[in-house]
């Protein structure tokens, strides 16, 4: 059995993952949380080998869209370093079916304009997801940072705990790969 296969790392590495979990949660907690679909959805493995290891992090589909944002047609303000961008055409728009339902948990049945005229929750809808698809997502970067956050302090804890120096890890790493 291997160094990364001990019950001491086995523990640490799944601290370290539920405390990003954790984090991630709070994060997305602070206010773009909408179903709770997808903190729920977080979760986290550590799987171990002879020389190596995989730390896997799962969520739904749509998290890193919310993580990293995406740019709009006409703007990237929202999300300048984002990978994702929504394209040209208006049939790339993202669906108003997405936004009515968030418009129903937030109560919200409809409004009146300016001039006192009904504005119906579906043209609501359609009117943010024509907003979100030309001027895109804001990036939160609710997984990143708590990642990031918790990366700072797990190479201290890590070598602490299996008593092995930056250099002698690293050593055992190249002879026995």
């Amino acid at each position: 059995m291997s160094f990364l296969q001990s019950k001491k790392v086995v523990d640490e590495f799944n601290k370290f993952n539920d405390a990003i979990v954790a984090q991630a949660r709070l994060n997305l907690a602070k206010g773009v949380n909408a179903s709770g679909a997808l903190s729920k959805s977080l979760s986290s493995s550590y799987e171990p080998k002879k020389n190596s290891f995989r730390l896997t992090f799962s969520m739904e589909d749509y998290g890193q869209f919310i993580d990293e944002g995406v740019k709009g047609v006409d703007s990237s303000a929202k999300a300048p370093n984002s990978p994702f961008k929504y394209k040209e055409g208006i049939k790339n728009k993202p669906s108003h079916k997405h936004f009515d339902k968030w418009l129903l948990r937030k109560g919200v049945s409809g409004t009146r304009n300016s001039k006192g005229q009904f504005i119906p929750r579906k043209s609501i809808a359609y009117a943010i997801s024509y907003g979100v698809w030309r001027k895109g997502i804001k990036q939160t970067h609710f997984f990143t940072d708590a990642f990031e956050a918790k990366m700072k302090d797990f190479d201290k804890t890590m070598f602490k705990i299996i008593g092995f120096e930056v250099d002698e890890l690293l050593t055992f790493a190249k002879k026995n790969n």
